[in-house]
């Protein structure tokens, strides 16, 4: 009975596995594997999806991306709270080292003449400076000394000039030729001084020539230079500092003559000094502090500037002096032979010049004991000698003096000379018509000022 069962339970399993086989195979064919059936019906419609699996593992991440554009900045943030106050740095240094210096130059006595301008010394903050009897020091302009202690001179301080003269060329072989000026530097004037008209007297000129003079021909006067302009006194006052071009220089006067170049020249102007001592200053007595224009070149050169300042007290019994230079006298000569017109011996006459104008002593501290003090202006210069005019052929008004604080002088004027009025002989000389020359001197230059400030001058300096 059992081994019944088991064949009819075989032969189902049997049954329906070759079912199975039977339909797995039919859909194969179905599906290609037999021959295409011409008669074979539309495909059917899509089933519907079947759900949504489950979602796979995660993918490894893909590479950056490229960085994107910077955004706009965004609002200001509040302000931090204050933070606590630091501690207290250390003390400055005492602000009169920057007026009076730290004496990192020791003592200094000075026993021998020495220039300054050639072999200063590379250091001029002193403890304490002295300058022996005798003993002539030259500076330059511009020069500062400081010193910590006392400032004593008992010899000849000179500061050597400024600003420059003017000069003058002509060149008598070069026809139709103009001069070159060169006008002097003005320091610390308002105004440079001006040269003097330059012309001919035309009758040494006229008396060769083959022709009558008729009368018309004659020589009108020369106006001399104007003299330079300086300062008021409330501009003086502040000028607390020693500059390189410190005087005016003198307009170029004179007149020589040499090689066909006529040439003339101006005087320097006076340089510039400030001493500064805490302890204080001493200009003994007979000693000498000199800073004056130049003279004898034309105008003469505006006066120069001497400032001292001190903390204790300034005692001058001795003198200071920033004078204006004097003007040239009137010169006069004979023009050399290449250089002379139409065979003639002709003179050549300069009138005098002005002098230059007085410059500035500045005395600053508690006590002053100011002394003899000099700023006066240059006088001009003068006609020294008996003059030919009416036989002269070239001719210079006088050059205008340089400025400082006072002006500078005029130059002296020349009046018309007097003239021929018929021809003149073949021997003799001919009539004179007009009146005689007149030839002014030089104007004196005005004086500057001689100041004194009783003040503690650190916060001025």
């Amino acid at each position: 009975m059992q081994s019944a069962v088991v064949r009819l339970i075989g032969w189902k399993t049997f049954a329906f596995a070759a079912l199975s086989l039977g339909l797995v195979a039919g859909c194969h064919l179905g599906a290609g594997l037999l021959p295409p059936d011409d008669n074979q019906g539309e495909q059917g419609i899509p089933g519907v999806p079947g759900p949504q699996g489950e979602p796979g593992p995660a993918g490894a991440p893909g590479a950056p991306g490229a960085p994107g554009q910077q955004g706009e900045p965004g609002e200001q943030g509040p302000p931090g709270e204050p933070g606590e106050q630091g501690p207290p740095g250390d003390p400055g240094a005492d602000g009169s080292l920057r007026i009076f210096g730290d004496g990192s130059a020791g003592d200094v006595v000075i026993s021998n003449n020495a220039n300054w301008g050639d072999d200063a010394p590379d250091n001029l903050q002193f403890d304490n400076l002295t300058i022996e009897a005798g003993v002539r020091l030259e500076v330059p302009s511009g020069t500062t000394v400081r010193v910590l202690g006392e400032f004593v001179n008992n010899g000849t301080i000179i500061v050597l000039p400024g600003g420059e003269g003017g000069f003058l060329v002509a060149n008598l072989r070069g026809a139709g030729s103009l001069p070159d000026i060169i006008a002097p530097l003005a320091g610390i004037s308002t105004a440079t001084p001006q040269v003097g008209e330059v012309g001919f007297n035309r009758r040494p000129i006229l008396e060769n020539l083959e022709f009558g003079l008729g009368g018309g021909f004659g020589f009108v006067g020369q106006l001399g230079g104007r003299g330079g302009i300086g300062l008021s006194e409330f501009e003086a006052r502040n000028i607390l500092m020693a500059p390189i071009v410190a005087g005016g220089g003198g307009a170029a006067g004179g007149l020589s003559i040499e090689e066909g170049l006529v040439t003339k020249l101006g005087s320097s102007g006076g340089g510039a000094l400030r001493i500064l001592a805490m302890d204080g200053i001493t200009n003994a007595a007979d000693a000498e502090i000199r800073a004056d224009g130049s003279s004898g070149e034309g105008g003469g050169g505006g006066g120069g500037i001497v400032i001292l300042a001190s903390l204790g007290s300034i005692e001058n019994a001795g003198v200071i002096s920033a004078a204006g230079g004097r003007g040239e006298d009137a010169t006069e000569g004979t023009v050399p032979e290449d250089d002379r017109l139409r065979g003639r011996d002709p003179l050549f006459f300069a009138a005098p010049s002005g002098g230059g104008g007085g410059g500035i002593v500045h005395m600053l501290a508690p006590t002053v004991n100011q002394g003899n003090v000099d700023v006066s202006g240059g006088a001009g210069g003068e006609t020294t000698s008996p003059l030919d005019l009416f036989n002269t052929t070239f001719f210079s008004a006088g050059a205008g003096g340089g400025a400082s604080a006072g002006d500078g002088g005029d130059g002296g004027a020349i009046s018309a000379l007097p003239v021929p009025t018929t021809r003149p002989a073949e021997t003799g000389e001919p009539a004179r018509g007009g009146p005689e020359p007149v030839v002014q001197d030089g104007e004196a230059g005005g004086n500057g000022f001689n100041l004194v400030t009783i003040v503690d001058p650190t916060s001025l300096l």
